[in-house]
């Protein structure tokens, strides 16, 4: 249920964006609450007048100004935007009002009046009651167990200790850990353009998104977790072939934090031979930064729409993952992987799959990206973009232009065990109980890391299936001589089991 500090989470571009599609309606209320005429940013004047009441303490004041500006806001022509966020702060001031003489009835059993008890407007807050700021409400009520008609009675308080009446405190949202991701201006003329389609499937869906926008906001964070240098860092050690991008990640991330913006990093294109983990490198870095994540692949892909979207001229148009990345995540970064890309096929009538990526990897042009199938111009521009291939060789040279390359080395043998080593932990870690003897580690050292981790699962998943614990070579064995690698000689590999 609404209360003061859900209305504040949002009202600040909520002004804005009413004040950006209907500006004669938005001056006209502003003045009706105090606004003088002619000032030159009419919605930040209109949020500041609102939120002094609450600095000044007089959340009751904030409640009945923004009634106020809300009963005289009558817009004649208005679009779907427009009147959603009317809508929405008519509903969170009714949900504040139930709430008010929801807590009065729970205070003393009969619903109570505005004026008899106005510090009730604390309830609008949402403070819990434990909340060293709320109020204490028996001070504020009749003592129930006293008869106060009786002349000799008074309330049991010192005269020289004065009741000292609580300030309330609000969080007013802070915006300087946050990125706008669009403008409430371009929503609402691309919501006027989504109502002008003759497809009512169409139509239905740009209603909808419109629908989630509104509710959700522009803004998106760009922090990251504050241990994702030091996880960095162990990755680093985890997998000592990827050092060199690590430490290029660890460095643009580094300034992000110190510097408080956005990430910005060049794309990355991963090179190596088949099997060296570079899926399993991504996954790793979603995880150690705590982003959201997307993963394309293209050995089987076709469709350019699949990143940048497809016009609404079908009934199954959909908008791309980009779009529904940002759209739909609270991170101006997430990570978006793009599996063998080297693969990517063509097809006559889809156009290039990895064509939309010469824009979406140019800053200039992410910065105003827009979607075929919902082109509401969106901040595209700080994606994290991590590509895989096993070769340069079916890429466009321009494509590869746009990647900062790097080639990962097969690993040493010394590298190799602290691979083996680290799956091994993390497999330990993962099914509790489980023990890998050292012999089996040496057996899979000299598979590439893919093959270590599935022969390493398959083991564990053996052991346990016999009713072991722990993992040895003979469970390996078995693993092996079911698999490929056993039916195709295993030991032309360099594999070798200890007996």
């Amino acid at each position: 249920m609404a209360n003061i500090e859900s209305i504040l989470a949002k009202l600040d571009w909520r002004l804005e964006w009413l004040n950006a599609l209907s500006p004669s309606d938005f001056s006209r209320a502003g003045m009706a609450i105090g606004m003088y005429p002619g000032m030159g940013d009419a919605a930040s004047e209109v949020y500041r007048i609102l939120v002094d009441h609450l600095r000044d303490g007089h959340p009751e004041e904030f409640i009945e100004g923004l009634k106020e500006f809300m009963s005289t806001m009558q817009v004649a022509d208005s679009n779907r935007v427009v009147d959603l966020i009317l809508v929405s702060i008519d509903r969170d001031l009714d949900q504040c009002e139930i709430r008010r003489i929801e807590l009065a009835d729970s205070l003393d059993g009969s619903t109570v009046a505005d004026d008899d008890y106005p510090d009730l407007d604390y309830a609008l807050m949402g403070i819990e009651e434990s909340s060293d700021n709320r109020l204490d409400w028996f001070h504020l009520l009749p003592f129930a167990d006293v008869d106060q008609d009786d002349p000799c009675w008074e309330p049991e308080v010192e005269p020289s200790t004065p009741v000292a009446k609580a300030t309330p405190h609000y969080e007013i949202p802070d915006r300087t850990g946050v990125v706008k991701l669009f403008s409430g201006e371009d929503l609402g003329r691309v919501a006027h353009s989504g109502e002008m389609y003759r497809d009512e499937v169409a139509t239905r869906r740009y209603a909808k998104v419109i629908d989630a926008l509104v509710e959700s906001g522009p803004y998106r964070n760009f922090g990251f977790l504050p241990e994702a240098i030091a996880g960095l860092a162990a990755l680093a050690e985890e997998l000592p072939n990827f050092g060199h991008v690590i430490d290029h990640i660890k460095e643009s991330v580094n300034l992000a934090l110190l510097c408080q913006v956005p990430l910005t990093i060049t794309p990355i294109l991963l090179l190596g031979d088949p099997g060296i983990g570079k899926s399993y490198f991504v996954k790793r870095i979603q995880e150690i930064l705590g982003v959201p994540s997307h993963q394309l692949q293209f050995d089987n892909l076709q469709l350019g729409s699949v990143l940048a979207g497809a016009e609404p001229i079908w009934s199954t148009s959909q908008p791309g993952i980009v779009f529904e990345a940002l759209i739909s995540g609270s991170h101006i970064s997430p990570i978006i992987s793009l599996d063998e890309i080297d693969k990517a096929g063509h097809s006559y009538g889809h156009g290039d799959p990895l064509s939309p990526l010469h824009t979406l990897l140019e800053p200039e042009t992410a910065r105003h990206f827009g979607d075929a199938c919902i082109p509401l111009p969106i901040d595209a521009s700080h994606i994290f973009w991590i590509a895989t291939a096993n070769g340069l060789g079916r890429l466009d040279a321009s494509l590869v232009s746009r990647f900062n390359v790097f080639t990962v080395p097969t690993p040493t043998p010394e590298e190799r065990r602290l691979i083996t080593s680290s799956i091994a932990s993390t497999l330990i870690g993962a099914y509790a109980g489980i023990e890998i003897d050292e012999a089996v580690l040496d057996g899979v050292g000299e598979l590439p890391p893919r093959i270590q981790r599935q022969m390493l699962i398959s083991s564990v998943a053996r052991a346990k299936w016999l009713g072991c614990d722990r993992v040895s070579v003979e469970h390996l064995a078995e693993v092996l001589g079911r698999s490929r690698l056993g039916k195709h000689g295993g030991n032309g590999l360099g594999f070798q089991l200890a007996r």
